[in-house]
């Protein structure tokens, strides 16, 4: 699980657990590995500035853990890492899932963030508190009563701190996104998933529909009215994940 901007390997964790838990008969159930990117809590951005470094990385991660194959996930920002290490070495990925994933070039702004209500921890545990409530508003109006959602959302919010200790990660993540080359998607050859809420404001639905065009294995989810949040915790999305894992 690479995790997107913000947060560490706790949202990785928070988010492979909600995947095992959609599978009422434990075929998703897997190992989680959920490192902290580069610049996030305790991984020194020198681990792997650059998407070619990053997947080398990973790959060492993997090799420490004696691990010859895995299912690899990219959650948004940590789309274009998952999917360079797939180019990378495809033997290794079994399969790849870009779950709101940025896919070309894309300037999120870290900067702006960092610079207003997520200063500090307070006020990114505010701004988040608020977030959360505005989207389990939006889950019970879109039909989504699923309590594991809600408890999902309150394990997201928890898991971006402490923020202080992302924010390397979370410029170097904004660097390298706003000039991300064109990527060679027409060269993945494993079986690809990508989920997307059409509704995503934060990385735009496009990147999912163009990302399925070029991908020739790719499978396209698209989670109707939801936005970038919703997206991770979506029944639907959780559903449709849990049976790729599994191969059906």
């Amino acid at each position: 699980m690479l995790h997107g901007t913000a947060g560490g390997y706790a949202l990785g964790l928070v988010l492979g657990r909600a995947i095992a838990a959609s599978a009422a008969d434990g075929s998703a159930r897997r190992r989680i590995v959920a490192p902290s990117r580069p610049g996030y809590l305790r991984t020194p951005l020198s681990t792997g500035r650059t998407f070619a470094e990053h997947a080398a990385a990973v790959a060492a991660l993997l090799d420490a853990l004696g691990i010859e194959r895995a299912a690899v996930a990219g959650v948004s920002s940590g789309a274009p890492w998952a999917i360079q290490l797939a180019l990378r070495d495809p033997a290794r990925v079994e399969r790849l899932l870009l779950w709101a994933g940025i896919t070309d070039r894309f300037r999120p702004d870290v900067a702006r963030v960092t610079r207003g209500p997520f200063a500090t921890d307070l006020g990114a545990w505010l701004t988040l508190r608020a977030l959360t409530v505005t989207a389990r508003l939006r889950l019970w109006r879109g039909g989504i009563h699923d309590p594991r959602a809600f408890a999902t959302l309150r394990e997201l919010g928890a898991a971006f701190f402490p923020l202080d200790l992302c924010s390397a990660g979370m410029r170097n993540d904004d660097a390298q996104v706003a000039a991300l080359p064109d990527l060679p998607l027409e060269a993945l050859g494993v079986p690809t998933l990508i989920v997307h809420g059409t509704a995503d404001r934060t990385v735009p639905f496009a990147h999912a529909t163009r990302a399925a065009q070029r991908i020739p294995t790719a499978q396209l989810v698209p989670v109707a009215g939801a936005d970038h949040t919703l997206t991770l915790v979506a029944p639907q999305a959780l559903g449709a994940i849990a049976d790729f894992l599994a191969g059906t």
